[in-house]
């Protein structure tokens, strides 16, 4: 009894010591268009085969061909691309449109719609996952890191 009573306190101290890592989860509940809108810069994009193996890391510090990027979701689902701090005439147009359906981010130009799953989802940084529908691709998917711009 003795012993258990000196194990106690030792054993609460450990656990207080020690935080629970709280990473950033997808909700069990649907994501909300609201949650998406503002301004998010793309901070880098990782591409894997089809093992899952990560294959390469492309930033835009690291990549000449990844502009420097921000994405702004407006409240009414057109899209606004900034590159280099200059708006893009191609990204800000009424063909272009964002909406979300079972927690996948749905970009639509005219007929053509890519659809990215949110796998992680924060107030601070969202994470889309983006599938190549050829099976045989060397980039079989492509993780796209963004943060949200305040």
């Amino acid at each position: 009894m003795k012993k258990a009573l000196l194990i106690i306190p030792i054993l609460i101290l450990l656990t207080m010591a020690f935080k629970p890592y709280q990473s950033p989860k997808l909700p069990s509940m649907p994501i909300s268009e609201a949650s998406l809108i503002g301004k998010w810069k793309l901070d880098k994009i990782e591409l894997y085969d089809n093992k899952d193996s990560l294959q390469k890391t492309i930033t835009p510090i690291t990549d000449k061909g990844l502009k420097d990027t921000t994405i702004e979701l407006l409240s009414n689902n057109k899209i606004k691309l900034i590159e280099n701090q200059v708006i893009n005439n191609d990204g800000f147009s009424d063909m272009h449109t964002w909406s979300v359906s079972k927690n996948t981010l749905v970009i639509k130009k005219q007929q053509l719609e890519v659809p990215m799953k949110i796998t992680s989802v924060s107030p601070k940084q969202v994470l889309l996952e983006l599938m190549n529908p050829k099976a045989e691709a060397k980039e079989h998917k492509a993780i796209i890191y963004f943060h949200k711009l305040n």
